[in-house]
């Protein structure tokens, strides 16, 4: 597993595919919020994964102002070396939608979380 840092300009193009799945113009994205943006890549399974939360346009409609709220500014990703990116949004709690998506490897390469804590049930 190999974690590499994501140039601001990946951000942006996974934020088209957020709105895409969002259904809603890539302008109703402000853009990535600063450290959220996490890129790796599995050489055994030939697979990308990343992950990056956004941040609403200002002045965008209210039902897009909630399409951000609880894990929904979230984007998760996933494209297999001959495939095309898959994306999805988060849910809250995050670390459940995490799990979900990701291989715990994934998260652990990120030094993030790989189990909910004791308060939390997914």
């Amino acid at each position: 597993m190999r974690a590499v840092s994501f140039a601001h300009g990946g951000a942006v193009v996974l934020g088209l595919l957020v709105a895409a799945v969002k259904n809603i113009p890539p302008s109703d994205i402000a853009s990535s919020r600063p450290g959220s943006t996490y890129y790796a890549y599995d050489p055994a399974t030939g697979t990308y994964w990343a992950m990056s939360t956004y941040t609403p346009a200002s002045g965008v409609p209210l039902n897009v102002q909630v399409s951000f709220q609880d894990g929904g500014a979230t984007g998760l990703f996933k494209k297999t070396s001959s495939g095309t990116w898959q994306a999805t949004t988060g849910g809250l709690p995050n670390i459940c939608a995490e799990l979900k998506f990701f291989p715990k490897a994934v998260l652990a390469a990120w030094s993030l979380p790989t189990t909910p804590d004791a308060q939390t049930t997914c």
